[in-house]
């Protein structure tokens, strides 16, 4: 399949698994204290099927390439006792040793599924993708018969037990009385996790729908399955519109709005269920965590699994207006005047919690007046660390947050503007990881860097950022119309002075909007330089990772990695890693970095990266790196750029396995061929109704059909949802 389809088997009770499903088999290998977790075609109950790019029917796996069997593991499960990891695959036994609880040797190839690897992720460390991995690097079928668990010599599992007989003829049937023999059967309910009988826990909500529905993905494609609920040590909380506004301990008494979360109430360890109604529930005050998690046992926020409340959770600030574009004549801003700042907002310090709207757009933030997301900054002089560190956001869908400015060009006076202040979400901190969000059509920026001013003590301590599986775009394109005095022009050499402020003029491509607008548009936010990430204060930014996302299209420049204005407004990042990312259709530049001549960003690693420009850009497009180093500090690998322009101003650049293709200067040393992308729309793509899933416009696919050139193995919007 083309996209992440996490897709969840509730496999309820022991009656859907007849004694006939565990007749032995043939081979010999079961072993003393195996637990089963697939056989047969079947999971044991509890265990979700979450692949992507591989399909898993029967025990038939079709793997594209890149693409993992992934079996997500079930509340109750214990990872402590287990030695090593036994798959059964087209007749190849093959095992792995439990080494570190995250990761397992390489299986050797077979001449059935070349490169085939195997991982083990820590659901205490790793909340959204907990459980086993069977990977390849390369295309291919192949029959997964049995994937099992062998516990340590005399270990007694606290797994979920099972119903299986262990067949005479194996060891199984000698193991020790003492331990539980294999995951088959439903796991007992935790106390902790029951839901309160009362009249409330079943009411169904009849709230109104939203103004702007939430996109969804088209009719062909299955809605992705929700994710299981998390393992928790700690106690059990609700928040719901329908509850009583109590103690929050059940549906009926639970906190009916986000505000009134009672925090002093939880400790580490504790987990927040937030109701979605059956298909939505809108909250309209905001999320401000008082209570921090531990490393090991963070606080969790997490929409309801539970049927009847897992619809969308609706953080909605009050503005259902779409911002005015740049240059507006008029703009009704009566429900913006009144919307509350920001969704979520993390400031004193708070660490270790983790909101998850649990599956695509599982938690929609729209309507807020300042940002989607803001994460406050550290002021030294107060004495406190203020910074939050070790926050996960995932799961969510931010969109038209942000406020408006007012602004005269020539004769026309008080034309409306978005303001470029207004984020997705405004970072400061260290440790966040963000994950399965898209971000779009906001006033500004997807992702900004907070505003420093380290001469007053004010520092964002950015640090250590993770983005994964993400979409930052603009959708809504700018109409044309261009409300600047009569008879001004924007020369095609831009000498006129032009000031630039309503339809967008910029430069030859640009001459001859709007009366060619089908060659070249802007977005609507195009004036407040919108770009998927910039971080443009706050001094050394150490450790980036962006990986399996999509940047663009549309922004004006997709990523803009540090800045040299002043001492304030200054920032660089090193340690920056790239790893299958598409960034495509920006306005003027890809990738770079704009850094202090003394502060260059150090060690990028850019690797299956496709950077395509429009090929109607014909003067920008660029990919800039600086070193000011002597000596190779970064490097550009398996990656293709399209369209665009290159500068290496100090080299220092390691290059390999490259393809480039139209461009108008520079080079990444690669093969020059088309890459031949699989699908290209010849024009500019925008879609001005927010309440369309842009992934059903979004017509570009990325997939290379060139065998000389590599680039992102992430193709498209349908590989990471």
């Amino acid at each position: 399949m083309n996209f992440l389809k996490p897709l969840m088997f509730w496999i309820v009770g022991s009656i859907l698994f007849s004694l006939t499903f565990f007749t032995p088999t043939t081979y010999s290998e079961v072993a003393p204290n195996e637990i089963i977790i697939f056989k047969n075609g079947q999971l044991a109950p509890g265990w979700q099927d979450w692949s992507w790019q591989s399909t898993l029917s029967g025990t038939q796996v079709s793997s594209e390439k890149w693409g993992a069997v992934h079996f997500r593991y079930p509340e109750g499960f214990n990872i402590t006792d287990i030695e090593y990891v036994r798959v059964i695959h087209t007749g190849h036994i093959q095992t792995g040793l439990l080494v570190d609880k995250t990761t397992l040797p390489v299986m050797p190839a077979d001449d059935s599924f070349t490169h085939l690897i195997y991982h083990f992720i820590d659901k205490s460390e790793h909340t959204s993708i907990d459980g086993l991995f069977l990977q390849s690097f390369e295309a291919g079928t192949y029959e997964l018969q049995k994937v099992s668990f062998v516990l340590k010599e005399g270990a007694v599992s606290t797994a979920i037990p099972s119903t299986e007989t262990p067949a005479t003829s194996t060891p199984a049937a000698t193991a020790p009385s003492t331990m539980t023999p294999s995951v088959m059967t439903p796991s007992p309910t935790s106390t902790s996790a029951v839901t309160p009988t009362s009249p409330a826990a079943t009411q169904q909500p009849t709230q109104t729908p939203e103004p702007t529905s939430t996109n969804t993905p088209p009719p062909a494609t299955a809605t992705p399955e929700p994710a299981a609920e998390p393992i928790t040590t700690g106690n059990v909380f609700y928040v719901s519109k329908l509850g009583n506004n109590s103690d929050g301990r059940s549906w009926g008494t639970a906190w009916n709005e986000l505000a009134n979360i009672n925090w002093n109430s939880l400790n580490a360890g504790d987990v927040i269920y937030v109701d979605g109604g059956t298909t939505q529930m809108r909250y309209t005050t905001s999320l401000k965590p008082a209570k921090s998690g531990t490393a090991d046992k963070p606080i969790l926020v997490r929409l309801s699994a539970e049927n009847g409340r897992d619809g969308q959770a609706i953080f909605f600030g009050g503005n259902s207006v779409p911002l005015p574009e740049c240059g507006q004549l008029s703009w009704n801003d009566s429900e913006l005047k009144s919307a509350g700042e920001s969704a979520i907002i993390f400031e004193n310090g708070i660490a270790n919690i983790e909101i998850s709207g649990r599956k695509t757009h599982g938690i929609v933030i729209h309507g807020w007046q300042s940002n989607g997301v803001t994460f406050r900054n550290d002021f030294s002089n107060n004495g406190i660390d203020d910074a939050a560190k070790n926050i996960t956001l995932e799961y969510m869908e931010i969109y038209n947050n942000g406020g408006t400015r007012r602004q005269d060009d020539g004769s026309s006076k008080n034309l409306w503007f978005p303001n470029h202040a207004g984020s997705g979400v405004k970072l400061a901190g260290s440790g966040h990881h963000f994950n399965f969000l898209e971000i779009h059509d906001n006033g500004g920026d997807a992702i900004q860097s907070s505003a420093t001013n380290l001469s007053k003590g004010v520092d964002n301590q950015l640090a250590n950022f993770t983005l994964t599986n993400s979409w930052l775009y603009n959708q809504r394109p700018h109409s044309g119309v261009d409300n600047s005095p009569a008879g001004e022009v924007c020369s095609a050499d831009r000498s006129s002075a032009c000031d630039e402020l309503g339809a967008p003029h910029m430069g030859p491509d640009y001459h001859t909007y709007p009366s060619d607008p089908p060659n070249r548009r802007e977005s609507f936010n195009w004036c407040t330089h919108s770009d998927g990430i910039q971080i443009f204060s706050g001094g050394a930014f150490n450790k980036m990772t962006i990986e399996r996302s999509i940047i663009g299209p549309n922004f004006m420049t997709a990523l803009i990695l540090g800045d040299k204005k002043s001492g304030d407004v200054s920032a660089w990042v090193n340690d920056l890693t790239l790893q299958d990312v598409v960034i495509t259709r920006y306005m003027h530049n890809a990738l770079g970095m704009n850094n202090p001549s003394n502060n260059p960003g150090r060690n990028w690693n850019i690797d299956h990266v496709t950077l395509y420009g429009h090929h109607n850009n014909t003067n920008k497009g660029t990919f800039h790196i600086e070193s000011g180093q002597n000596f190779v500090e970064h490097s550009v690998s398996n990656s293709i750029l399209v369209h665009g322009r290159t500068n290496f101003p100090d080299g220092n650049i390691r290059f390999a396995n490259n393809c480039q293709w139209g461009l108008y200067s520079g080079s990444i040393d690669g093969t020059i061929t088309d890459p031949q992308f699989s699908s290209i729309f010849e024009n500019d793509l925008f879609e001005a109704d927010l309440s369309v899933d842009f992934a059903t416009k979004f017509s570009d696919n990325y997939q290379v059909q060139n065998p000389n050139c590599a680039g992102s193995r992430i193709t498209s919007p349908w590989d990471i949802r």
